[in-house]
């Protein structure tokens, strides 16, 4: 379950934020290579940020075969897989912006390089200050690490605690049912939001 909550938060932070598939939720058993390499560099990424000092030796070029050995594991080629995807969609949007005008929806992208909001922002004559490759890949790859596993984390113990109480699970399962009775067709985003049960649920979730 939490594998599958996971692929499902990968699948959505990617094409939210880059309009990127990965095609997490169709591999088998939830099972994607990307999942277990971000399960797998968490624990180094919170080394890194209580011990900033250390981050040129784990992810620099000195050392870093052998860190990424001991570190990364079996996981280092699906890390680099994703590294690479968004590398080159920074390379993308920074030597082609016209790209961002054929994505599907809007992307991070969008605002950190040409959104109207920055525009207006700046004094006249004021050229806009576009982050650089390697700040753009950062912010992706924050963004790709919070958005997996926060969200998959947070699923997969509400969801625990739903299944243990019948009472809950029921009241829930009554609420959806009343509110999405046809389950074949789409059931719009602003309605799931406003179901009282079911954001009161989550957001006691969020908060323990």
């Amino acid at each position: 379950m939490r594998f599958g909550f996971l692929s499902v938060s990968l699948e959505i932070i990617t094409s939210y934020c880059f309009s990127q598939h990965t095609g997490a939720i169709e591999t088998p058993g939830f099972r994607d290579p990307t999942i277990a390499a971000i399960e797998g560099t968490n624990n180094i990424f919170f080394i890194n940020q209580h011990f900033p000092f250390l981050g040129p030796l784990i992810f620099g070029h000195k050392l870093k075969k052998l860190f990424q050995v001991n570190l990364f594991g079996k996981s280092e080629e699906a890390l680099k897989g994703l590294h690479g995807v968004l590398q080159a969609r920074v390379k993308e949007v920074l030597t082609n912006p016209a790209s961002l005008d054929v994505a599907e929806h809007e992307t991070v992208f969008h605002h950190l390089i040409s959104s109207e909001s920055r525009m207006k922002m700046l004094s006249p004559g004021e050229k806009p200050n576009i982050p650089s490759a390697t700040s753009l890949f950062q912010e992706a790859g924050v963004l790709v690490m919070a958005g997996t596993g926060t969200v998959g984390n947070v699923c997969s113990r509400g969801m625990y605690y739903v299944l243990g109480k019948e009472e809950v699970r029921e009241k829930l399962v009554r609420e959806l049912t009343d509110a999405w009775p046809d389950r074949e067709q789409r059931l719009d985003l602003d309605k799931l939001e406003k179901l009282p049960y079911l954001v009161r649920l989550w957001t006691c979730y969020l908060r323990s």
